[in-house]
């Protein structure tokens, strides 16, 4: 399938930036976005079916958003600081 669409000058910009940065074309980028955008929405094969094409989605999602490191304090004291205690 083929789809044309317009897009502004600073979208374009910022698509070939992460293009650039994932080491692909601009049309390769935008696929693979647009493709993992939409495999989100497949539906969850049934609990014991899970199919390595699921499993490939998944830590495709999960490598999208990037993990975190740092530490944060979920402490109670930090949870109710300054709540007038």
């Amino acid at each position: 399938m083929n789809i044309n669409f317009v897009i502004s000058d600073q979208i374009e910009a910022a698509l070939r930036r992460k293009a650039a940065i994932s080491g692909q074309e601009l049309n390769e980028y935008v696929e693979r976005v647009v493709v993992e955008e939409a495999e989100e929405e497949l539906p969850i094969p049934p609990q014991g079916e899970i199919s390595e094409a699921f499993m490939t989605r998944l830590r495709t999602m999960v490598q999208r958003h990037g993990v975190r490191s740092g530490h944060i304090d979920d402490s109670r004291e930090s949870i109710y600081a300054g709540c007038g205690e």
